[in-house]
């Protein structure tokens, strides 16, 4: 009798991973950590001083007193592609070179800032123009990345050993957090040395140095059949999309993750658009101090990666731990508010970067152990979407509750962290979260998933055998044959 093991029976599984490392850090993954690095650490200076400069020119003229509303704007329209178009990335990923996706979204990353410094240098006399030109690009590059993050995620688990995918992500998170923290801490210094337009050609030049990198890696991937034609490709997306949402639809667990997602994305992006105001109007702190929070929430995030390399706790315990680091995280938005000085608000920082770290990395293992190789490119396109879908709401929504309530930090961020805690413990009522969270790859307890075993017969086998000889055989160039 035959046996098949199958995380979802509705789904035509193929391998979980098609790697064939043996070590964590092989050539491949170790150059796409670097390139992501340099990019990541061009990105986060960029962000920082890009966000600022729009703080100080809404403060001025005519916009003064709409300033909240124009920063969380830039933030909705920034993030609205990506959220949207997510999905669509994730199927492209599966359908088309992972490895093209990759190298291809960097250069045009590269070359669309790079235009963007130019503009601020030749014509930085033209504030709206200048404003016009920043909303253009920072959605066309969060057009961009909907392709590139959906590639990433779905090439890391093919390019280390399975047991070393946790691990993988713990590098991955702190590559992102690494370059958070020396780019956001060096983003104002490095602007007042070099000025706005060089820091932000300087940007670009690290995407381009980032695709050259990524150049060079070999990633495997299993391509669906090739179609014909546009109207073709437009049903074999359709049908791609479909796959990407039938997959979360029949696992109770990961829906109820990710309804947790969207709702408490949306009450966290107030904290994070009004950030800048919480440094100026509410600690009456130094402009420095709002890329140094944000370093130390890095740092914070760093040591949550170390934790979740060093403790894997397993089964309900992990659920447990989590659930846990979840509302500490949470219960930190309404400390913040608490906080009468940089120094407080510092250690906040500190302490909850560490706990979503933890989860972070936690949960991104668990999602990419549990959706199979061929897959998980839509898979993660369309949770991004799903995940994301009111986010950039949240954004808009934050900026003008600034304007709106008076400049009233304190409230927003303590209702923003009330609705969090009550989510939280909302979502960890049900039985089918629980089971998602705990699951492992060696673990016996039902996990939520299903099963199916069917028979095959002695002769089937032998079928099956000669048919993947015959493939094998065929896939071999000339000379080897």
């Amino acid at each position: 009798m035959e046996t098949v093991k199958k995380p979802l029976e509705h789904i035509k599984e193929g391998p979980k991973t098609l790697s064939t490392a043996h070590k964590l850090f092989n050539k491949n993954y170790l150059l796409l950590w670097q390139g992501q690095l340099v990019s990541r650490m061009g990105s986060q200076v960029y962000s920082i001083v890009i966000a600022l400069w729009i703080k100080h020119i809404s403060e001025s003229g005519s916009l003064s007193g709409y300033s909240g509303s124009l920063v969380g704007s830039f933030f909705m329209l920034t993030a609205l592609p990506f959220i949207l178009l997510s999905a669509f990335g994730g199927a492209v990923a599966d359908r088309f070179s992972r490895k093209k996706i990759i190298v291809l979204s960097d250069v045009f990353n590269g070359l669309l800032v790079v235009t963007l410094g130019i503009i601020m240098y030749t014509v930085s006399y033209q504030t709206d123009w200048m404003i016009v030109a920043v909303f253009i690009v920072a959605m066309a590059s969060s057009t961009i990345t909907s392709f590139f993050g959906p590639a990433i995620s779905a090439s890391v688990p093919d390019l280390v050993p399975p047991k070393q995918l946790a691990a993988a992500n713990s590098m991955g998170q702190l590559s992102q957090k690494i370059s958070v923290f020396f780019g956001q801490g060096l983003g104002i210094p490095l602007r007042n040395l070099l000025g706005l337009p060089v820091l932000i050609i300087l940007n670009g030049v690290t995407y381009l140095i980032s695709a050259f990198s990524e150049s060079f890696i070999t990633i495997p991937q299993v391509f669906p059949e090739k179609v014909k034609g546009l109207k073709e490709y437009f049903n074999a997306f359709k049908s791609d999309l479909g796959e990407g949402w039938q997959f979360i639809k029949k696992s109770p667990g990961l829906k109820r993750l990710l309804t947790i997602s969207v709702f408490t994305s949306f009450f966290t992006m107030p904290v994070i658009v009004l950030l800048m105001y919480y440094v100026s109007d509410h600690l009456h702190a130094r402009e420095a101090w709002y890329g140094i929070l944000l370093a130390i929430y890095g740092l914070g995030a760093l040591i949550g990666y170390t934790i979740a390399g060093i403790y894997k706790p397993k089964g309900r315990k992990r659920t447990k731990v989590l659930v846990f680091f979840m509302l500490m995280e949470s219960t930190g938005y309404i400390l913040l508010p608490q906080a009468h000085n940089a120094i407080q608000a510092a250690v906040l920082f500190l302490v909850g970067g560490a706990f979503n770290g933890f989860v972070m990395v936690n949960i991104m293992t668990i999602l990419q152990l549990t959706t199979p190789s061929n897959i998980r490119g839509r898979v993660f396109g369309t949770l991004t979407t799903i995940s994301g879908s009111i986010a950039p709401l949240g954004m808009g929504f934050g900026g003008v509750l600034y304007d709106i309530t008076g400049k009233n930090i304190t409230l927003i961020y303590s209702v923003s962290g009330a609705i969090m805690i009550f989510l939280v413990l909302l979502i960890t009522i049900s039985r089918d979260f629980r089971r998602f969270v705990a699951f492992d790859l060696e673990e016996t307890e039902p996990t939520g998933f299903t099963f199916k075993i069917r028979t095959l017969k002695e002769e089937e086998i032998k079928k099956d055998q000669k048919q993947l000889y015959l493939e094998y055989q065929l896939q071999k160039p000339r000379s080897e044959i």
